[in-house]
């Protein structure tokens, strides 16, 4: 195939060419991790937002009934983990509930809440690492393969364009390469990293709600 990338990879020396297969490998990495998570987080908001509005809609019903509702979402997760605190306080006092007590559920929710920042935040570093190192990497290509043309300028006793073009455009190819992995996997990081934010203080505000119904006494 006759295309400078093809042609500068097959005709770079091995450190060249060790660097673009690393940044190949980056590439696909970074590309995978976005799109797994974009489809994630993409059915953990529709989720979760079907959740809140079937938990608003049914509160006065049985807090077994709304557990079963049929999504997967992480209220809902929030949800029968603030339940289950709940009934276990339930079977061991019959006295109203206490603000100590509420303590405990809502500590038992943000370790739930911790926990699944811990979940949605994997392999993010990867995509940080991308982004960082890939411009780096690919400088350090450039720097080498001008390395490489000027040694081979001095070995020819030349600077004739046609002794130093192929050396200098093989050497730009990493710098082209370096950029290409690494502005999709900023952009995905941090458009990545804003939706866990947001998905996280969706749990915190449910969590402030669903302490403030069980400090009301709706589920008594």
């Amino acid at each position: 195939m006759n295309h400078p990338l093809f042609n500068a990879f097959f005709e770079s020396g091995f450190v060249s060419q060790g660097i673009m297969i690393i940044l190949l490998l980056l590439s696909i990495s970074a590309w995978t991790i976005i799109i797994e998570k974009f489809i994630l987080f993409k059915k953990l908001k529709d989720d979760g937002t079907k959740f809140l509005a079937y938990f608003h809609l049914h509160l006065s019903q049985n807090a077994e009934k709304i557990a079963q509702h049929g999504d997967d979402s992480l209220l809902k997760k929030l949800y029968i983990n603030g339940i289950k605190e709940y009934a276990q306080f339930r079977k061991t006092s019959q006295i109203p509930i206490q603000t100590t007590h509420i303590r405990d559920i809502e500590n038992s929710l943000k370790r739930t809440i911790a926990q699944e920042s811990q979940r949605l935040g994997k392999n993010m570093i990867i995509l940080a690492t991308s982004a960082n190192a890939s411009p780096l990497l690919g400088l350090l290509g450039t720097v080498y393969g001008l390395l490489i043309a000027f040694n081979e300028m001095g070995i020819m006793g030349s600077a004739s364009i046609e002794v130093v073009s192929p050396g200098i455009s093989q050497a730009l190819v990493t710098t082209v390469l370096g950029l290409f992995v690494a502005i999709p996997s900023a952009v995905g990081y941090n458009y990545l990293l804003n939706t866990i934010k947001n998905l996280l203080l969706d749990m915190e505000n449910f969590m402030s709600e669903f302490l403030s119904l069980i400090e009301k006494g709706l589920f008594e």
